[in-house]
């Protein structure tokens, strides 16, 4: 924890910590690293908040299970992540009809966590993401059966656990969301 204090003192993130840790198998299945564990951490105006999941075990906040509220099918809130102002600009006006409102948490980890949860309804990167960046935050989606995907390498469990970046990331309640989501920002 002294180390999200110090992230938090450092001038860049003044309300909001998130940090995302997991634990990979060794084993490659289907070329990936799988991820067998992982924490997601949440600081925010001083409450610390724990996400864990185990692969095949669930995932929990603070003890607690997550998954019984699910994102709802059609999307309300749709989080954008991975963005500039200039990314955002481009893409927003294909998610007029997809989306009824939009969400910038600053953390493509910390959105999926907030899918999990239930919070929002979707999440979509726009920019290609590194897998260890959100190695726990996917699991914690995974675990609560929602779907998530790299439409742009597909599959999602194929994916290396490493620093490259190949994919923008698509992620809601189902693989149909999914779907529109990539066909919405391939517009």
């Amino acid at each position: 924890m002294s180390d999200l204090d110090a992230l938090a003192r450092a001038g860049k993130h003044h309300r909001v910590v998130a940090d995302d840790i997991a634990a990979a198998d060794g084993r490659e299945s289907d070329r990936a690293l799988t991820a067998l564990a992982g924490m997601a951490f949440t600081r925010v105006d001083r409450q610390f908040r724990e996400r864990t999941a185990e692969r095949g075990r669930g995932a929990f906040l603070n003890g607690s299970a997550l998954g019984a509220l699910r994102p709802k099918g059609v999307i309300e809130i749709l989080s954008f992540e991975a963005t500039r102002t200039v990314s955002i600009a481009e893409r927003v006006g294909a998610m007029v009809g997809v989306a009824e409102r939009l969400r910038i948490m600053g953390s493509l980890a910390l959105a999926l966590c907030h899918l999990a949860a239930g919070r929002v309804d979707a999440v979509c990167s726009l920019k290609a993401a590194r897998s260890v960046d959100i190695a726990a935050a996917q699991l914690l989606v995974r675990e609560c059966g929602l779907a998530i995907d790299l439409p742009e390498a597909p599959p999602f469990g194929a994916a290396p656990l490493d620093l490259v970046g190949r994919s923008r990331v698509v992620a809601g309640g189902s693989p149909e969301v999914c779907a529109r989501l990539y066909a919405a920002l391939s517009v």
